[in-house]
C-alpha cells in the first residue's frame, strides 16, 4: 500500500497563510487555539496546477483572514473562493476589500444555506454542484458589501 504524502507545493503555500494541511488519516486538532486546518489537499493542489501559486494563495489569504478563522476549512468553501476571484478579476485586484467584505460574512450559516438547495450540497449532490451553488450563495450576500467597499475606490463617473 503506497503511503498518502502532501505535495511539497501545497505545505509551503498552506503554511504562508498560517492553514495546516492534514491527510484524510489524521486526526483534526483539538484544541482552542490550532491553526485552521484543512483535508482539502487534492482541491488546492488541483487549483495549483490549474490557475497558478498566486491565484491559490489569494483563496486561501481570504479564506484564512476571515475573523473568526474557520477551524476547518472544507473543499467547497475553498473552490467556490476561486470561483468568485477567477470570474470577478477586479475582486482579486483588490483583496484587501474582497477579504474585508468576506469578513461581514458568516460563512458557516452561508455554507449551510448552500447545503439546503437541491443538488447544491445534499446528500445527492455532485461535487461541482455543491461548488456552484456554494459560490452563488456567498456572491449574493458579497455583492452588496462589495458594492459599499468599492464606491470608495471608484472614480465618480
Amino acid at each position: 500500500m503506497e503511503e498518502q504524502k502532501i505535495p511539497e507545493s501545497v505545505v509551503n503555500l498552506c503554511a504562508e497563510v498560517g492553514i495546516k494541511p492534514r491527510l484524510g488519516s489524521e486526526p483534526k486538532g483539538s484544541f482552542a487555539d490550532a491553526p485552521t486546518e484543512t483535508y482539502a489537499i487534492q482541491t488546492i493542489d488541483g487549483l495549483l496546477k490549474r490557475h497558478g501559486r498566486e491565484h491559490v494563495w489569494q483563496v486561501l489569504f481570504a479564506a484564512s483572514t476571515v475573523n473568526p478563522p474557520p477551524k476547518l476549512l472544507q473543499a467547497s468553501l475553498i473552490a467556490a473562493l476561486s470561483d468568485l476571484l477567477l470570474t470577478y478579476p477586479e475582486w482579486s485586484k483588490r483583496l484587501g476589500t474582497f477579504t474585508d467584505a468576506l469578513e461581514r460574512l458568516d460563512l458557516d450559516e452561508l455554507q449551510d444555506t448552500a447545503k439546503r438547495f437541491p443538488r447544491c450540497g445534499g446528500p445527492t449532490a455532485e461535487r461541482s454542484s455543491a461548488r456552484s451553488g456554494l459560490a452563488a450563495v456567498i456572491y449574493w450576500a458579497l455583492l452588496p458589501l462589495m458594492e459599499e467597499e468599492m464606491q470608495y475606490w471608484l472614480p465618480n463617473l
